[in-house]
């Protein structure tokens, strides 16, 4: 038992540099207990919303980026696009993904088109797509995208509670042997926290599609159901979830910080 514990807690220190402290480290030890339990027990996590948040922000913010987009020399396309970007995103701008994409006009206008859709353009509240964002930014380890979402989904209506789940979700990427999936830590973690049959059939959905790729019959038929039958929900649901892949994917592989110079 002591090895299993020195264990648990050196795989947990690896694992959340800023997140441990002594309650916290608690809290995950119970967490990691608990994990392969088939029963869904809503968990407790002392500070973890405040010291998760503190945890991404560290990270994305010591992101050095490897290209942020063309500064000069664009062409009238360009210049056209970034004016159009920036009249619509007049808090950020052209952070986050969108110079990266500048550099390619044919690519920046529609993906700033879809992405615009998919944010303000659907039938999902503000709240259910959060949660969708910030499954697909766990899933995908896109420390940039959380944090900048992180605000959005208390806004949204999110307790800090589910913030403090995420590095836990995130934690089953990587090589953790037979530790569990992603799908598995929603089940177990996640959907405890989420108060309707909508929110949890639609994590589960999208937690399904970013483990597998597709999602089965059942899921598709009970999500559908969670919906009031609508299909045109899950076209939805399953775009935002392509949309804010490709902006984690373009976040990391560019490292981009939430906030540019």
């Amino acid at each position: 038992m002591l090895h299993l514990l020195r264990s648990i807690g050196k795989q947990l220190f690896c694992s959340y540099p800023v997140a441990v402290t002594v309650a916290g480290f608690s809290s995950l030890l119970l967490l990691f207990l608990v994990g392969n339990s088939s029963t869904s027990i809503p968990i407790k996590y002392p500070n973890m919303g405040e010291d998760a948040h503190a945890y991404y922000t560290k990270r994305a913010t010591s992101l050095m980026p490897r290209y942020t987009g063309p500064t000069e020399n664009l062409t009238e396309e360009q210049i056209g696009i970034r004016d159009s970007i920036l009249k619509s995103r007049p808090g950020t701008g052209l952070q986050g993904p969108f110079g990266p994409w500048l550099s390619v006009p044919s690519i920046a206008q529609p993906a700033q088109t879809l992405g615009h859709a998919c944010r303000y353009g659907t039938s999902l509240s503000k709240k259910e797509s959060e949660l969708v964002i910030l499954l697909v930014g766990s899933k995908l380890d896109s420390v940039t995208e959380i944090q900048i979402h992180i605000g959005e989904a208390i806004d949204a209506g999110w307790a800090m509670d589910l913030v403090g789940i995420l590095p836990i979700l995130g934690a089953s990427q990587g090589n953790r042997g037979s530790s569990p999936t992603f799908l598995q830590d929603v089940r177990t973690h996640l959907l405890p926290q989420l108060s309707t049959e909508r929110e949890r059939a639609i994590a589960i959905f999208v937690a399904e599609l970013l483990e597998t790729n597709q999602v089965t019959d059942a899921t598709y038929a009970s999500t559908k159901e969670a919906v009031d039958g609508q299909d045109s929900v899950l076209v939805e649901v399953t775009s935002i979830v392509g949309y804010y892949s490709f902006v984690c994917w373009t976040l990391n592989v560019f490292q981009i910080p939430p906030t540019l110079p």
